[in-house]
This record gives C-alpha cells, structure tokens and sequence, in this order.
C-alpha cells in the first residue's frame, strides 16, 4: 500500500510479536500509555463541548461562517493535530489569525474548521477541505505538543424580539441588494478577477429561510465581508459582533463608502 493511501485510510495493522512482548515483559508501562491513550482521544473527542474542554488552534489565517477554507498543511505540528481530529472523531479545529501583541500569539475571536475531505501526499502533508462554521472568543490559551489551544465560548447572534422583526428584513433587504450592485460594479470588465473570487468562496449564496435564526446570520453576509476590500482588522471586528442588525448596518455603511465617487484632488 502506497502512503498517501495508507495515511488517507487511517487503518493501523497491530504488530502481533510486539504487542505481546510488551504486554508480558512491560505490562505496567504498556497498562499506564493505553490508558494514557484513551484519556487523550476522550479529551479530544470532547473538545469544544464546554468551557472546561480545550479546542486545537490552527493559527493561519482569517475563517468566516459557512464559507470554504481549503488548507496545505505540512508543518508537524499542524499534521498532527488534523490526524488527532479525525482519530477523536470531532473532525474540527478552530482557526485564527495570528498577532504577535495577543496573548499566544494570536487573536482572542476565531472560527470552527469542519473538516469535509482529507488527501494526503506520500511525503506526509495533506490539503484539507474544511468548512467555516462557529464562531468563538478564546477564554484561555494554551499549547499542547507544538501547537495553539485554547478554552472558548461560543458566539450566537441575539435573538430579535418580534417587535424589531419589520426593521431588520427591511434593512437586510436593502444591504442585499447593496451588496449584489458593488458585486455587479466592481467586478465589471473584470471577469478574471471575479471567477477567481467564485472559485475560492463560491458565488453569492441565496438568503435562507428564517435566516435571523442562523446563530451567525445568513451565509451572504460573510460572504461579502470575504470579498469586500477591508483590512483584516475591520473584517475581524466585524466577526466578533454578535448582532445581526449591528454587522448589516456596518457592511451598509462600508457600501455607501465604498460607492462614493473619489474626491477631486485640489
């Protein structure tokens, strides 16, 4: 069996001989590191179910809700810890942006990789296919054998009360359509441009149904804060609000900014 097939299978044949030597000659040692073992993929297993539970950190890059993030991982560290998600079962891993003045090296918001497919290469490194999903603010940081952990909780969008259901599809209708004219202008006479962007996030998502019941609002929101030409530091402020209506008027605003005619130099 090649490598790639025999990393991708994640099958491990029991050398026989060996196991029973070291069962007869080192029974404590042997006892001691599957108990060890277990508690170890128990832990991982329960990652991210409450605060008590640490989940793994791949510091790289900025993630978003419900949009792809494919992934060349090939340090040691990080392959390790892709291996441990999958052998845990949990198949995620939460994803940061890394800024040498925060504590750990990297920011306090991120968001949930779900892994969706994994290829491996003979010589060890992989391409995951993952997707965005929750987002999180760290409560503790951590480091288990080579990379980030940490404590977290999760971050929900508050519920809009009845009375202020009329306002909000107002405004989310209008930011919709804000957001399809930048996408239909900016992206004129640039159609290279603009099929790299479907390629990488895909096209515009469709608004879902009760969308403000979406613990992280519709899809199309992240979408265009993706594409949109802010700095990281804006697009991570924005992934830490927690209100629905709050990120569409910020995204409103950075439209009617960004629609504006540049001013004449004097």
């Amino acid at each position: 069996m090649a490598l790639d097939e025999f990393l991708a299978d994640r099958g491990r044949a029991t050398t026989t001989f060996l196991q029973h030597a070291m069962e007869t000659y080192l029974p404590a040692a042997t006892a001691e590191r599957r108990r060890t073992h277990d508690a170890e993929l128990l832990a991982d297993s329960l990652a991210g179910h409450d605060h008590h539970h640490e989940i793994p950190i791949f510091v790289c890059n900025l993630a978003f809700p419900t949009l792809p993030c494919p992934l060349h991982v090939f340090e040691p560290r990080y392959r390790l810890m892709v291996r441990r998600c999958m052998e845990s079962g949990t198949r995620e891993f939460g994803m940061c942006l890394p800024n040498e003045t925060s504590t750990g090296g990297f920011v306090d918001i991120g968001v949930m990789l779900e892994i969706r497919d994994l290829r491996y290469f003979p010589d060890g490194r992989c391409v995951v296919d993952t997707i965005g999903s929750r987002r999180f603010r760290c409560l503790e940081k951590g480091q288990r054998d080579g990379y980030a952990t940490a404590r977290v909780e999760f971050l929900t969008d508050q519920t809009v009360p009845p009375e202020g259901m009329q306002e909000l599809q107002t405004l989310h209708d209008s930011v919709h359509a804000q957001v399809e004219r930048w996408w239909t202008e900016h992206f004129r006479g640039q159609l290279e441009k603009r099929d790299r962007v479907i390629q990488f996030y895909g096209p515009m998502p469709a608004v879902e149904t009760s969308y403000w019941t979406l613990p992280s609002g519709p899809s199309w929101l992240w979408w265009a804060l993706a594409i949109l030409p802010l700095r990281r530091s804006v697009q991570l402020d924005i992934l830490s609000i927690a209100s629905l209506k709050r990120r569409l008027r910020v995204i409103g605003s950075v439209l009617n900014r960004l629609a504006q005619p540049p001013a004449n130099p004097a």
